[in-house]
């Protein structure tokens, strides 16, 4: 097993694979999943390893340092960036679950990485000493890189479960044929009748509020849920919206306003004003995702569980943080011209890219909108228990 990197290392290796990410996104991109030689180059920097538990070779990251690894692989590739996030989140879950299952699976070392489809689209059966399971889940974001899958089931109570699944006892069909996020290999998985042993049966709802099974110590396992998965699906949105504006500002000196005088985009009030907005959304939306991850660790630090009111907000205020992103990214593509959506143009993949990973159902503004009205209201929220 390699040297157990730390936070730093991990976040800092990163950045030195830019290069690398950067030259392998075409073929990414083409074949639909991220190339042998990216995930090498991540697996080799640790960067599938920030949410691995200590005890198994893991990095250590708290959430502000997750969120700074996704920024920072994002970066190079919002692909890489979203599956660095999807699979550690499957590693952060897993310490949740019985000792003996994050045995089996950290049993081939830290980088064994787990997909997961938290959604309830399978169903369980009672067998002796566990669950036969079966449905079909999508989309499992990075599963062919995954040794392990974490399925949401029905049980027969109506509750939700998580299980834990190897992924070669799973059929995985291709069914990732979209916009953007291509590389993301996002695809369906499958099962009829799969025995799943009952120390690799997570309930859910406990988890939502605040019931954290682990017997590890890192305050990130005391991370209220639901906030916390919707805080981090800003981290890929900032970081595209953040590298349009340094793309678009590079450029300001040397392209012209077409069917004007100006020889310079950087020369017109009108460009100025556009980009003066974007960096303005783009900062509002980091000050709100830093502050709730600071909100977020403070409570994890406590052993405190932040009530429905504020789980709700911050779930909102990551909605509203995508938002700004999604409107700076449109104004930056607007003043830098028609050539933004040229397939040659970078802009072209990142907008592709944030219209895709910003449809995700956790940051869905109506729905999340109601949830935090009902809340408001004092009304009981009823149609979910993902608070």
């Amino acid at each position: 097993m390699a040297r157990t990197a730390t936070g730093t290392d991990v976040v800092h290796r990163a950045r030195g694979l830019h290069d690398l990410l950067r030259d392998e996104r075409p073929a990414g991109e083409r074949d639909r999943r991220l190339t042998d030689r990216a995930v090498a180059g991540l697996r080799g920097a640790g960067a599938l390893r920030g949410w691995v538990p200590e005890s198994f070779g893991g990095a250590g990251l708290d959430l502000a340092g997750m969120v700074q690894l996704v920024r920072e692989v994002t970066r190079a590739d919002p692909a890489a960036g979203w599956l660095v996030m999807i699979l550690g989140v499957g590693d952060w879950l897993t310490a949740q679950f019985d000792v003996r299952a994050q045995r089996e699976v950290f049993a081939t070392g830290p980088d064994t990485s787990t997909c997961q489809v938290l959604t309830p689209k399978g169903s369980s059966t009672r067998t002796g000493g566990g669950w036969l399971v079966s449905g079909s889940w999508a989309p499992a974001s990075g599963c062919r890189h995954a040794r392990w899958a974490m399925l949401g089931t029905r049980q027969p109570d109506g509750s939700s479960a998580l299980v834990l699944v190897p992924t070669d006892e799973l059929v995985i069909t291709d069914t990732w044929h979209v916009l953007g996020m291509r590389a993301t290999g996002s695809e369906l998985l499958s099962g009829r009748e799969l025995f799943v042993p009952d120390h690799r049966v997570l309930a859910r709802a406990p988890l939502t509020r605040g019931d954290f099974p682990t017997e590890h110590t890192h305050p990130r396992y005391r991370m209220a849920l639901v906030p916390a998965l919707a805080t981090l699906l800003t981290a890929p949105m900032l970081s595209m919206a953040e590298a349009a504006l340094e793309h678009v500002l590079d450029r300001a000196g040397s392209r012209g306003v077409p069917f004007t005088s100006r020889a310079r985009q950087q020369d017109s009030p009108a460009f100025q004003l556009a980009v003066a907005e974007a960096a303005a959304k783009t900062d509002a939306a980091r000050v709100a995702a830093d502050d709730a991850v600071r909100v977020l660790q403070q409570h994890a630090a406590d052993g405190t569980h932040p009530d429905p009111v504020l789980r709700t907000r911050l779930r909102m205020r990551a909605v509203h943080a995508v938002r700004q992103c999604h409107r700076a990214l449109d104004e930056l593509i607007t003043a830098h011209g028609a050539g933004s959506l040229a397939e040659t143009s970078p802009l072209h993949g990142l907008l592709r890219d944030a219209q895709t990973a910003g449809r995700h159902a956790l940051i869905d503004p109506a729905t999340s909108a109601e949830l935090f009205g009902r809340i408001l209201l004092d009304l009981d929220p009823e149609i979910t228990e993902m608070l």
